[in-house]
Protein backbone atom coordinates (compact mmCIF):
# COMPACT_ATOMS: atom_id res chain seq x y z
CA UNK A 1 0.00 0.00 0.00
CA UNK A 2 2.85 2.41 0.74
CA UNK A 3 4.07 1.96 -2.86
CA UNK A 4 1.04 3.90 -4.19
CA UNK A 5 2.90 7.20 -4.23
CA UNK A 6 2.28 10.41 -6.14
CA UNK A 7 4.94 9.32 -8.66
CA UNK A 8 3.22 5.97 -9.17
CA UNK A 9 -0.07 7.77 -9.86
CA UNK A 10 1.67 10.10 -12.36
CA UNK A 11 2.99 7.11 -14.30
CA UNK A 12 -0.34 5.28 -14.17
CA UNK A 13 -2.19 8.41 -15.34
CA UNK A 14 0.02 8.50 -18.45
CA UNK A 15 -1.29 5.01 -19.36
CA UNK A 16 -5.01 5.55 -18.79
CA UNK A 17 -7.50 3.90 -21.13
CA UNK A 18 -10.09 6.00 -22.89
CA UNK A 19 -12.92 4.73 -25.03
CA UNK A 20 -13.46 6.65 -28.28
CA UNK A 21 -15.35 5.89 -31.51
CA UNK A 22 -12.03 4.93 -33.13
CA UNK A 23 -10.47 2.57 -30.58
CA UNK A 24 -11.31 -0.34 -28.30
CA UNK A 25 -9.18 0.65 -25.32
CA UNK A 26 -12.09 0.56 -22.86
CA UNK A 27 -13.10 2.89 -20.07
CA UNK A 28 -10.69 4.57 -17.60
CA UNK A 29 -12.32 2.50 -14.85
CA UNK A 30 -10.52 -0.54 -16.35
CA UNK A 31 -7.08 1.10 -16.04
CA UNK A 32 -4.30 0.52 -13.51
CA UNK A 33 -4.73 4.16 -12.40
CA UNK A 34 -8.31 3.49 -11.30
CA UNK A 35 -7.27 0.27 -9.55
CA UNK A 36 -4.68 2.23 -7.55
CA UNK A 37 -7.34 4.78 -6.56
CA UNK A 38 -9.62 1.97 -5.39
CA UNK A 39 -6.85 0.49 -3.25
CA UNK A 40 -6.37 3.88 -1.58
CA UNK A 41 -10.12 4.35 -1.13
CA UNK A 42 -10.45 0.91 0.51
CA UNK A 43 -8.00 2.15 3.14
CA UNK A 44 -9.99 5.34 3.60
CA UNK A 45 -7.08 7.35 2.15
CA UNK A 46 -7.80 10.35 -0.05
CA UNK A 47 -5.60 10.56 -3.17
CA UNK A 48 -3.52 13.76 -3.43
CA UNK A 49 -4.27 14.76 -7.02
CA UNK A 50 -1.69 17.09 -8.58
CA UNK A 51 -1.52 19.13 -11.77
CA UNK A 52 1.10 16.69 -13.09
CA UNK A 53 -1.21 13.70 -12.62
CA UNK A 54 -4.00 15.55 -14.45
CA UNK A 55 -1.62 16.80 -17.17
CA UNK A 56 -0.34 13.26 -17.79
CA UNK A 57 -3.89 11.99 -18.15
CA UNK A 58 -4.77 14.78 -20.61
CA UNK A 59 -1.54 14.06 -22.52
CA UNK A 60 -2.52 10.41 -22.74
CA UNK A 61 -5.89 11.36 -24.17
CA UNK A 62 -4.21 13.55 -26.81
CA UNK A 63 -1.64 10.87 -27.72
CA UNK A 64 -4.41 8.32 -28.36
CA UNK A 65 -5.65 10.68 -31.10
CA UNK A 66 -9.22 9.57 -30.50
CA UNK A 67 -11.96 11.95 -31.57
CA UNK A 68 -13.52 12.48 -28.13
CA UNK A 69 -11.82 10.98 -25.08
CA UNK A 70 -13.67 11.03 -21.76
CA UNK A 71 -10.77 12.16 -19.56
CA UNK A 72 -12.44 15.31 -18.16
CA UNK A 73 -15.67 13.52 -17.28
CA UNK A 74 -13.68 10.77 -15.58
CA UNK A 75 -11.73 13.18 -13.37
CA UNK A 76 -14.88 15.14 -12.58
CA UNK A 77 -16.43 11.95 -11.19
CA UNK A 78 -13.34 11.07 -9.14
CA UNK A 79 -12.82 14.56 -7.69
CA UNK A 80 -16.53 14.90 -6.88
CA UNK A 81 -16.49 11.53 -5.11
CA UNK A 82 -13.48 12.54 -3.00
CA UNK A 83 -14.77 16.02 -2.20
CA UNK A 84 -12.71 18.86 -0.78
CA UNK A 85 -9.62 20.24 -2.48
CA UNK A 86 -8.27 20.31 -5.07
CA UNK A 87 -11.26 20.77 -7.37
CA UNK A 88 -10.86 20.02 -11.06
CA UNK A 89 -10.63 23.76 -11.73
CA UNK A 90 -7.62 23.97 -9.39
CA UNK A 91 -5.79 21.38 -11.53
CA UNK A 92 -6.08 23.36 -14.77
CA UNK A 93 -3.00 25.37 -15.77
CA UNK A 94 -1.40 26.39 -19.08
CA UNK A 95 0.47 23.07 -19.39
CA UNK A 96 -2.80 21.17 -19.03
CA UNK A 97 -4.42 23.37 -21.69
CA UNK A 98 -1.46 22.79 -24.04
CA UNK A 99 -1.92 19.03 -23.70
CA UNK A 100 -5.66 19.36 -24.33
CA UNK A 101 -5.05 21.55 -27.39
CA UNK A 102 -3.00 18.72 -28.91
CA UNK A 103 -6.11 16.52 -29.19
CA UNK A 104 -7.66 15.88 -32.59
CA UNK A 105 -10.96 17.54 -31.67
CA UNK A 106 -11.88 20.60 -29.61
CA UNK A 107 -13.82 18.41 -27.16
CA UNK A 108 -11.32 18.34 -24.27
CA UNK A 109 -10.03 21.92 -24.56
CA UNK A 110 -13.56 23.36 -24.70
CA UNK A 111 -14.60 21.30 -21.65
CA UNK A 112 -11.63 22.61 -19.65
CA UNK A 113 -12.17 26.24 -20.66
CA UNK A 114 -15.85 25.99 -19.69
CA UNK A 115 -14.78 25.09 -16.14
CA UNK A 116 -12.79 28.32 -15.78
CA UNK A 117 -13.96 31.80 -14.89
CA UNK A 118 -13.59 34.42 -17.63
CA UNK A 119 -10.65 36.03 -15.81
CA UNK A 120 -8.76 32.77 -15.28
CA UNK A 121 -9.45 31.68 -18.85
CA UNK A 122 -7.88 34.91 -20.08
CA UNK A 123 -4.79 34.32 -17.93
CA UNK A 124 -4.20 30.69 -18.93
CA UNK A 125 -5.16 30.84 -22.60
CA UNK A 126 -1.85 32.00 -24.08
CA UNK A 127 -0.37 31.78 -27.57
CA UNK A 128 1.62 28.75 -26.37
CA UNK A 129 -1.69 26.90 -26.24
CA UNK A 130 -2.35 27.87 -29.88
CA UNK A 131 1.16 26.69 -30.77
CA UNK A 132 0.50 23.30 -29.17
CA UNK A 133 -2.66 22.87 -31.27
CA UNK A 134 -0.97 24.00 -34.50
CA UNK A 135 2.18 21.93 -33.91
CA UNK A 136 0.06 18.79 -33.54
CA UNK A 137 -2.04 19.55 -36.61
CA UNK A 138 -5.13 19.71 -34.36
CA UNK A 139 -7.26 21.72 -36.75
CA UNK A 140 -10.58 21.51 -34.87
CA UNK A 141 -8.94 22.57 -31.60
CA UNK A 142 -7.02 25.34 -33.38
CA UNK A 143 -10.16 26.76 -35.06
CA UNK A 144 -11.92 26.75 -31.71
CA UNK A 145 -9.02 28.48 -29.92
CA UNK A 146 -8.60 31.15 -32.59
CA UNK A 147 -12.14 32.31 -31.82
CA UNK A 148 -11.22 32.92 -28.19
CA UNK A 149 -9.82 36.23 -26.91
CA UNK A 150 -8.16 38.45 -29.55
CA UNK A 151 -6.40 35.66 -31.46
CA UNK A 152 -7.98 36.27 -34.88
CA UNK A 153 -5.04 38.37 -36.10
CA UNK A 154 -2.79 35.29 -35.77
CA UNK A 155 -5.01 32.96 -37.81
CA UNK A 156 -2.79 32.60 -40.89
CA UNK A 157 0.39 32.16 -38.83
CA UNK A 158 -0.99 29.22 -36.82
CA UNK A 159 -2.88 27.70 -39.75
CA UNK A 160 0.40 27.58 -41.72
CA UNK A 161 2.08 25.77 -38.82
CA UNK A 162 -0.75 23.24 -38.80
CA UNK A 163 -0.42 22.76 -42.57
CA UNK A 164 3.33 22.23 -42.14
CA UNK A 165 2.58 19.50 -39.59
CA UNK A 166 0.31 17.73 -42.10
CA UNK A 167 2.93 18.08 -44.87
CA UNK A 168 5.64 16.67 -42.58
CA UNK A 169 3.39 13.78 -41.53
CA UNK A 170 2.52 12.91 -45.15
CA UNK A 171 6.10 13.52 -46.39
CA UNK A 172 5.01 16.25 -48.84
CA UNK A 173 8.37 17.97 -49.34
CA UNK A 174 6.99 20.37 -51.95
CA UNK A 175 4.30 21.66 -49.60
CA UNK A 176 6.81 21.96 -46.76
CA UNK A 177 9.11 23.99 -49.00
CA UNK A 178 6.29 26.30 -50.08
CA UNK A 179 5.17 26.86 -46.49
CA UNK A 180 8.73 27.60 -45.34
CA UNK A 181 9.14 30.17 -48.13
CA UNK A 182 5.96 31.81 -46.96
CA UNK A 183 7.31 32.05 -43.41
CA UNK A 184 5.82 29.01 -41.65
CA UNK A 185 7.48 28.29 -38.30
CA UNK A 186 8.98 24.77 -38.46
CA UNK A 187 9.98 24.39 -34.80
CA UNK A 188 6.50 24.20 -33.30
CA UNK A 189 6.37 21.41 -30.71
CA UNK A 190 4.48 18.21 -31.41
CA UNK A 191 3.28 17.91 -27.83
CA UNK A 192 2.03 14.33 -28.13
CA UNK A 193 5.46 13.16 -29.39
CA UNK A 194 7.76 15.44 -27.40
CA UNK A 195 9.50 16.60 -30.61
CA UNK A 196 9.40 19.56 -32.97
CA UNK A 197 7.85 19.50 -36.44
CA UNK A 198 11.29 20.05 -37.96
CA UNK A 199 12.79 17.00 -36.19
CA UNK A 200 9.74 14.97 -37.23
CA UNK A 201 10.19 16.00 -40.88
CA UNK A 202 13.89 15.14 -40.70
CA UNK A 203 13.05 11.70 -39.32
Amino acid sequence: QTCITEKALEVAASELRFSTPTNGFGAPETSVFHWLLRMKADQGIRVPFTQKIFRNAIHRGAAIRGYRTNVVEYFQRIVRRQGGKPTLTDLINTDVLKMAAASVSDHTISQLLNLLSEERRGQLLTRDVLLAAAGNGSNDALKFLLKQKDFQQYTKYYEDISKFHTAAWMIYAGKERALLRRGAYPNAPIVSLGRTMLSFAAG
